[in-house]
């Protein structure tokens, strides 16, 4: 069965942009789109990183964090990460996130990741910008295959359509215009007063924040401190889990509306006391190589999905 990917941000024509600015693909962008290397983590802290899906956290992987696996010299290089590539989980819950790889150790990249390297030319902290757009998540939504488990292929991307600029226009001055276009946050949604208090605020706090914390980091009343979060919350910076429980949302992030990349610590705060169990322990301890489409953990004598 083949898959349409809709035209470019609802049937964007070139007489619709900017001077200068052309419709592409990724795959004409594409000097390589390949699969990720087929092996078990092990440990080893002299052999290569062996970069997987779960190792993308909040827009930045731990590398001192990541394990090894058995590879060869040859594969090695047919797999080696250098700065300017792009990976993308092609399975699972996260099935399309994209990671811009920078300042990476000797590393590898695992078979449920696809490698996309760019041609010269075409910068590829522009395109990891566009791959945060609802525009880029529209076609991702309808190249998805799949019904227990959804997937995209090297095919699906290469078919995806975005604007491209000039390369001038490609650099990191001639990015506001495009996050206004795409609908995409930057840093002018708040003042630098608010965001210095925020910024205090995820260093202090571990993937949730709640009201409590928040008036212990900043000082404030209960009152205060609910509103603050309330406020950051419409403002797209923070996403509410229920009433007085929050998740920050990565900068690069589209819209508030997150899938959350860390289910495990919002499930700890939500149904405490738990434990993860079943499938998602085995997947946390390299049991498995499934990638499972949400976390299964217990609370109070009964199993929840």
């Amino acid at each position: 069965m083949t898959t349409t990917i809709p035209a470019c941000h609802s049937e964007r024509s070139e007489e619709s942009l900017p001077r200068g600015w052309t419709v592409t693909t990724v795959g004409k962008m594409a000097a390589t789109i390949q699969y990720g290397h087929t092996a078990s983590a092990i440990k080893n802290p002299n052999g290569p990183r062996f970069l997987r899906i779960t190792d993308i956290q909040n827009g930045k992987v731990e590398w001192d964090g990541v394990p090894s696996c058995e590879i060869s010299k040859d594969e090695i290089s047919k797999y080696k990460l250098q700065d300017g590539d792009l990976v993308f989980a092609r399975t699972g819950a996260t099935t399309g996130k994209s990671f811009l790889i920078q300042n990476c150790p000797e590393a590898v990249f695992a078979s449920y990741l696809i490698r996309l390297r760019l041609n010269d030319g075409v910068s590829p902290a522009y395109v990891s910008l566009f791959f945060q757009s609802g525009d880029y998540w529209r076609q991702i939504e309808t190249g998805k295959r799949g019904i227990g488990q959804p997937n995209v292929n090297a095919q699906t991307l290469s078919k995806i359509q975005f604007p491209l600029p000039p390369p001038p226009e490609q650099r990191h001055d001639g990015w506001p215009g495009f996050l206004r276009q795409f609908g995409l946050r930057s840093h002018n949604g708040i003042g630098k007063r608010s965001r210095l208090k925020l910024a205090k605020l995820l260093r202090d706090t571990k993937g949730t924040i709640s009201v409590e914390q928040a008036t212990g980091s900043l000082d404030l009343s209960p009152k205060k401190a609910a509103k603050t979060l309330a406020w950051w919350a419409k403002q797209g910076w923070l996403s509410r889990v229920r009433r007085g429980l929050y998740v920050p949302v990565p900068l690069e992030t589209r819209t508030g509306d997150v899938a959350l990349e860390d289910p495990w610590l919002v499930a700890e705060r939500l149904f405490a006391p738990c434990y993860i169990g079943g499938w998602s322990a085995a997947e946390h301890w390299d049991l498995t190589e499934q990638i499972f489409r949400g976390p299964g953990f217990h609370h109070h004598g009964r199993a929840l999905h």
